[in-house]
């Protein structure tokens, strides 16, 4: 093995090694039922978010001074990378027509869609489902996701706050609208929310197969490793 190899496959990812990974890959693109190596893979997956990014917003949340930015900016990165990993996506800026289908270039029908279909933002943003929805996904991705990532504030009424900043939300909501147009969203119900999120959708590896595949495909890009439809089934182009 190459220095490089060597340097890469010890490369910690949060809750595993590269080199771990790559082993537990081969054992798993053998399995169609979930097993003990799956539930190993899965807890992996959970240590790396709690120590990248729960536990740092745990750390951020106890300063209670201005952190309103800092956490929503996080919060837009993690419903990102849920839409990901449940749809099996993989982000490509040369992504073109002849690309694979699971490549997307453009974040914004790939963040509202997720906002749009998927618990526990779907009662704010699909009128369709939804008889209370008060939102728009165009309006949240464009002055809350993009006015924080670029610059580095919240746009058209948006504001960040928490249950404790004294504005009236008995029922925990993420988000209120208030009938003078403010937009109120709850960082810490949605941190809550976020945590919530990731459970589910750890149970619902247990249940189902094509996840799981979106979800090795998915831990295969965050390793670096490039696509092989040839050798593991998770990088064919429709699982």
């Amino acid at each position: 093995m190459s220095i490089a190899n060597y340097i890469r496959n010890r490369e910690d990812m949060g809750g595993f090694t590269v080199g771990q990974w790559m082993n537990m890959r081969e054992i798993i693109n053998h399995q169609e039922d979930y097993s003990d190596e799956w539930d190993t893979t899965v807890n992996w997956y959970d240590a790396r978010l709690q120590k990248r990014y729960f536990e740092p917003m745990k750390r951020i949340e106890l300063n209670a001074q201005g952190e309103g930015f800092s956490l929503a900016t996080i919060h837009c990165s993690i419903i990102e990378h849920f839409a990901s990993m449940v749809q099996g996506k993989v982000f490509n800026i040369n992504c073109n027509e002849h690309s694979p289908s699971y490549e997307y270039k453009f974040s914004g029908s790939h963040f509202k869609n997720f906002i749009e279909t998927y618990d526990p933002f779907r009662e704010y943003f699909n009128s369709l489902t939804s008889a209370t929805s008060m939102f728009s996904s165009a309006d949240f991705y464009s002055n809350v996701r993009c006015a924080l990532l670029h610059n580095a504030c919240t746009k058209n009424n948006w504001r960040i706050n928490t249950m404790s900043c004294g504005y009236a939300n008995p029922e925990m909501k993420i988000m209120i609208l208030e009938s003078s147009g403010v937009k109120r969203l709850y960082r810490d119900v949605l941190t809550s929310k976020l945590g919530e999120f990731l459970q589910t959708y750890k149970h619902n590896l247990k249940e189902n197969r094509t996840l799981r595949l979106y979800f090795a495909r998915c831990i295969d890009t965050i390793c670096e490793i490039q696509p092989d439809p040839n050798n593991f089934s998770w990088w064919n182009d429709e699982v």
